[in-house]
């Protein structure tokens, strides 16, 4: 996820994108002064395979590599 490093970001709470036709938030305050960084969605992902295919009940994690351009 690039994002265009602007002086008007610094007032924002969150950062949105869309993720296929998930939308998700990542609040200005979690992030750091890095060029590139993760932020990592726990258990939002896709269904993880357990020892019954039919189960779906645990998430995958979504990680995101933050690049401020």
């Amino acid at each position: 996820l690039d994002i265009v490093f602007e002086i008007d970001l610094l007032y924002k709470q969150n950062i949105y994108f869309h993720l296929g036709k998930k939308e998700f938030c990542i609040p200005i305050n979690e992030l750091q002064m890095k060029q590139t960084q993760v932020y990592v969605f726990k258990k939002q992902g896709i269904s993880k395979i357990k020892d019954e295919i039919d189960n779906v009940e645990e998430k995958s994690d979504i990680i995101v590599t933050i690049t401020f351009v």
